[in-house]
């Protein structure tokens, strides 16, 4: 045994007082699982070992009441011929047991007692003259009280007696609550052994010994801080942990001998500690000291003393456990039917003292089929502050649970509609299915304007238009009784007037909104920016409104419809870079969004992103993630979003079959009534030019055309359908057409919207003569190449090499083609674009070797030509290199001198690869 020398030093030294003749009662004290028991045997072995007698009985509470129990224990041990107590014990009845715990004065209980002293006397008198008698009695708080007032009589008639008296007791108080307890010797004749806990260095030795040194080192503190000491818990650990690796990782396992140790060590307490023990498992975090006094019905003495006997024991601290698993190991040990009075009398005592609402629902869902009336206004509020902790899984148990047991018909109808609005975040098909019954509700006019309003935002989100509509006019004549209406209200009309721009006048605010402006509502100032966006293209002020939402979104509150219409205004106006610097440092807050619809819709703007960007396997990685969160038949308005994406992926890597599953694909039509499906039109359009059926292209492009002019959306830079058009023209055999088509597209582009200019230059060229063409070509890459756009610059490269032998210059198309090629291959597309249709089979046969373009330039002309060749503009690469713009100029004129080019688009791709790092001299 571990720290235990002082202990046994002091049970030798009254075995030595015994064996001299003085007779000497030991009472070992400690805690469940201390080893009291362990300590009395191996002393008892001990002192057999130097020539002692040893008797053991170990008391029992289901024999407390049996009389003589424990002394019939003793002489049965004693292997004596006849039994002293034989003629004694059988006739003691019930009756007669009573007197002898009740009166022991009286003549019978006297002359059983003096009988039963005669037969201990002689026990005493017939052990060996080697050594005195031990008596070891176990757990002896339940003990007989006849046995224990004999042994105590005994030992203060005859205090010469070679005697030595054993017992173990727990530390917990129980021995003076006992009627005996009055009867035990004084000092010097009664000495207490006190058992502590172990040491940290104890545990350590314990470790040490069954797991090796090695284990010790890693371990001690952990199992120390677990155990607090307690012999019995921590050597369960180390069984728990033979087979854990000792490498330092691995955390601590609390297994299965763990459990049955600590429900040992806690059931050995008195009904007071149990309860206790119990009673902080349910209560969790929530308990107090009062409150756990009021659960358990006890005085603060009484609630102090259990508090002090379980961490004596090594199990709490103050009134928290002291690891995590320990109640839920307490728990897991009772019946279901325990569990649930245990949760339900903690739920009503919690909702006494007006303790928050999440913390009682949560008892109250643990009660199991205990709910009552006045439980559900609780787990409603608890879901509201569930869903705005981000935790959707348990407002939907606690919704669900509420719409199970409410009684209240309005009140049922009202948890149904929030249950559907949460599920529709967390498994839109599922929330999907109730959408029909809410939408009876409204109709009936069972609802109130907020809960018609939310219905209303489902069926708008799910693709029904008019039943959207019809909500919001029932909302809208509802008795506006609270903000809370109104702004409901007036959320579903921004949100369907954007996104359904066909309900013109019909969804246009009424004077009925009390003055509240959209702005004020979450999510309605990313809902104006979006609307902006769609009737006025990516202007200058719609980026900065952007730029300003996300700088908000970091010191407030984020809401991710701003993140994502800021992110999407950001893509459109052409500052992707900024627009992934902005996406990757909101990433954590998209990952832990509670909502699975917004967290797909963030994912599919980032998809969206990078195919801007030319980067197709991250986008491809990004729109498989939004697919993942929400699978495709239950994006709803919204599939247009992921469908145009992969579809445009599926195509400019030359997938097909897969391509044309998507094109073929049964979407909700409602998504043609919304902007947010041209993505996918425009996509579809592209895939039937990739293989080669121009008609079925033009009329989805002139779709696209006819839909966003009806709902005045119709700008170049977020819908550049006209050029689309010119180019199934072209295949169609109508240049005249396609021309007016370009030529209109190019006119209404605005001087910033950079991609859009060069996509409408280059529609204009293909439909131009070829010294136009190659000027418009010409300007088209410079656009192309200022923001970023690789794969449309592969088209115009590709457009330009397939026109320049005509003029005598076969090899620069050459070297036109196979940059275009490796634009195309960088960005991870493994076929030409829709509509480009030259041969990039062979590589350019004079293009400067890049060793000699490293002997040709000198560092500083190096560095400004790769950073041109990535397509950074003179003053981006400036402020790169901390020099002026016009050093940028001067050195670029050198370089197309040395290396006889003209543009730099015309530089070699290779030299994308060159070192720029450090400043350029001047």
């Amino acid at each position: 045994m571990y720290d235990r020398a002082e202990q046994f030093a002091g049970l030798h030294d009254l075995l030595g007082a015994a064996r001299r003749g003085s007779t000497r009662l030991a009472v070992v004290s400690g805690s469940a699982g201390f080893g009291k028991s362990e300590l009395m045997h191996t002393f008892a072995t001990q002192a057999v070992a130097v020539g002692a007698s040893y008797l053991a009985a170990t008391a029992s509470r289901t024999e407390q009441r049996v009389p003589f129990g424990v002394l019939t224990q003793i002489f049965h041990g004693a292997g004596l011929s006849h039994d002293p107590l034989g003629e004694i014990v059988p006739h003691i009845n019930d009756n007669m047991s009573d007197v002898l715990s009740r009166d022991p004065t009286s003549p019978i209980a006297g002359r059983i007692f003096q009988r039963v002293h005669q037969a201990l006397l002689e026990l005493i008198e017939r052990q060996p003259a080697a050594g005195p008698l031990v008596v070891g009695i176990d757990d002896v708080h339940n003990a007989d009280h006849p046995s224990m007032q004999s042994l105590f009589t005994l030992i203060r008639r005859h205090r010469t007696a070679r005697l030595l008296v054993i017992l173990t007791v727990p530390s917990d108080g129980r021995l003076v609550d006992l009627p005996f307890h009055s009867d035990i010797p004084p000092s010097p004749y009664s000495v207490p052994v006190c058992l502590p806990a172990l040491t940290a260095h104890g545990v350590e030795e314990l470790i040490g010994d069954e797991l090796g040194r090695e284990a010790a080192q890693h371990w001690s503190s952990e199992i120390y801080a677990i155990s607090a000491g307690n012999p019995q818990l921590a050597r369960a650990l180390v069984d728990d942990n033979r087979l854990t690796p000792v490498d330092g990782r691995a955390p601590i396992a609390l297994g299965t001998q763990y459990s049955k140790a600590l429900l040992a060590c806690v059931h050995r307490c008195d009904c007071t500690g149990i309860d206790a023990a119990r009673a902080l498992a349910v209560l969790g975090d929530t308990v107090d000291d009062r409150l756990l006094g009021q659960y358990l019905g006890l005085d603060r003495k009484s609630t102090d003393r259990a508090l002090r006997v379980l961490e004596e024991l090594g199990v709490v601290v103050g009134a928290h456990f002291r690891h995590p698993e320990t109640g839920p190991i307490l728990l897991d040990a009772m019946t279901f039917g325990e569990r649930s009075e245990l949760h339900r009398r903690a739920a009503d005592l919690l909702m006494q003292h007006n303790v928050c609402a999440p913390v009682v629902a949560r008892q109250v869902l643990a009660a199991g089929q205990t709910v009552r009336a006045h439980d559900v206004p609780v787990l409603r509020e608890a879901a509201v502050h569930a869903w705005e902790e981000k935790d959707p899984r348990l407002a939907l148990d606690l919704l669900d649970t509420a719409a199970r047991y409410d009684q209240e018909h309005a009140s049922r109808l009202s948890t149904a509609a929030m249950l559907a609005r949460i599920e529709f975040h967390v498994d839109p098909g599922s929330a999907a299915r109730r959408v029909p019954a809410l939408a009876g509700a409204v109709l009936e006019g069972k609802v109130t304007g907020q809960q018609a309003a939310g219905v209303g935002m489902l069926q708008m989100a799910m693709g029904d238009y008019p039943g959207a509509v019809e909500s919001l006019h029932r909302a809208s004549r509802a008795p506006v009784d609270a903000c809370a209406t109104a702004s409901a209200v007036d959320e579903l009309r921004m949100w369907l007037s954007t996104l359904y721009p066909e309900g013109g006048e019909t969804l246009a605010p009424t004077d009925r909104q009390d003055g509240l402006r959209l702005r004020n509502i979450a999510g309605g100032e990313s809902t104006e920016l979006l609307r902006s966006l769609l009737e006025s293209g990516p202007s200058p002020q719609a980026v900065e409104a952007a730029k300003r939402l996300l700088r908000a979104s970091k010191t407030g509150v984020t809401v991710m419809s701003d993140l994502v219409v800021a992110l999407r205004v950001l893509t459109e106006a052409d500052e992707t870079v900024s627009a992934e610097r902005w996406a990757c440092s909101y990433q954590a807050v998209a990952d832990t969004h509670p909502s699975r619809v917004w967290r797909a819709l963030y994912a599919v703007t980032r998809a969206e992103m990078a195919l801007r960007r030319g980067l197709l396997p991250d986008a491809a990685r990004h729109a498989e993630a939004a697919v993942r969160e929400v699978p495709l038949e239950h994006w709803g308005i919204y599939a247009g979003l992921p469908l145009g994406v992969l579809l445009e992926l599926y195509t400019l890597t030359a997938r097909h079959d897969r391509a044309a599953e998507l094109a073929r694909a049964a979407v909700p039509t409602a998504m043609f009534r919304s902007p947010l499906g041209m993505g996918y039109l425009r996509a579809r359009g592209r895939y039937f030019l990739a293989i080669n059926q121009p008609a079925a292209a033009l009329d989805d492009f002139l779709t696209i055309g006819r839909l966003v002019s009806s709902w005045n959306y119709d700008d170049p830079a977020l819908f550049p359908w006209r050029g689309d058009a010119a180019g199934a023209c072209l295949r169609l055999g109508r240049p005249e057409q396609a021309r007016e088509l370009a030529g209109a597209q190019l006119a209404r582009c605005a001087p910033h919207a950079r991609r859009a200019r060069g996509r409408s230059l280059r529609a204009l060229a293909l439909c131009s003569p070829l010294q136009e063409r190659l000027r418009l070509l010409e300007q088209a890459g410079t656009a192309l190449a200022d923001c970023q756009a690789p794969i449309e610059l592969a088209q115009v490269l590709a457009d330009r090499a397939e026109a320049l032998p005509a003029i005598g210059q076969e090899s620069r198309a050459r070297m036109l083609a196979w940059r275009s090629r490796k634009l195309l291959e960088d960005a991870g597309a493994v076929a030409p674009p829709p509509g480009t249709v030259q041969d990039q089979r062979e590589a350019p046969g004079n293009l400067p070797d890049p060793q000699s373009v490293t002997d040709v330039l000198t560092r500083a002309e190096l560095r400004v030509a790769a950073l041109a060749a990535r397509g950074m503009s003179n003053r981006q690469i400036a402020r790169r290199l901390f020099i002026t713009v016009s050093t940028v100029e001067q050195h670029l004129t050198r370089v197309y001198r040395k290396l006889k080019v003209k543009k730099r688009e015309d530089l070699p791709a290779d030299l994308q690869a060159a070192p720029v790092n450090g400043a350029s001299a001047a």
